[in-house]
């Protein structure tokens, strides 16, 4: 396995997204849902990156690499190859984490397919390979998650596992206990459907 998977806080990070088509705008909007503070750059942004809500600067303006001072990530989704090259090699420099939509590049990170079940998060990725097999899998996958594993549930589950770190001092009973509770919830959950 060449990627590790992990899922990385980016709340308040600058992120510099280059381009302004379709690519672009659903690494914007992914960046843009986990809180992130997001510059696109592109010599043209249409009406749609104008409407969408959140921490969002917008810049008519080719690549410069300026824009990329202080990332914490960059995104080089322009249609131009030697630019987005450029962009990875900057980003790289300075230590950015950084994803290119054209091709992938040996330090190119993969932004995966994302189930998002209000704090149970699936992510799924070919590394780039074939998209549409992760679509596939991603279907199927949210297919089977039972519409109970919600906030709620999650919430419970946290405050339970909590108190059990406080007040079971032993590993081995606690993780007994803490699967009994878990399996106790989802026989509930499943009757309620």
């Amino acid at each position: 396995m060449d990627y590790l998977p992990l899922q990385i806080p980016i709340k308040n990070k600058k992120c510099i997204v280059f381009g302004a088509g379709n690519v672009a705008f659903k690494r914007t909007n992914r960046l843009l849902s986990c809180g992130a503070e997001v510059l696109v750059v592109a010599p043209t942004i249409g009406e749609k990156f104008r409407s969408v809500k959140g921490n969002l600067t917008l810049i008519e303006d080719g690549y410069k690499k300026e824009y990329i001072k202080d990332a914490f990530m960059v995104a080089a989704c322009t249609d131009n190859p030697s630019v987005n090259e450029e962009i990875y090699e900057r980003g790289l420099e300075i230590g950015a984490i950084v994803y290119t939509a054209d091709e992938m590049r040996p330090e190119s990170v993969v932004f995966p397919a994302v189930i998002d079940r209000d704090g149970v998060i699936v992510s799924l990725s070919s590394t780039g390979a074939y998209p549409l097999l992760t679509k596939y899998l991603k279907e199927k996958i949210e297919a089977v998650i039972p519409d109970f594993i919600d906030e709620s549930f999650i919430s419970t589950l946290e405050e339970y596992r909590r108190k059990a770190i406080e007040t079971i001092l032993n590993e081995k009973e606690r993780k007994l206990k803490l699967a009994s509770f878990l399996e106790e919830l989802i026989k509930q959950g499943d009757n309620d459907e």
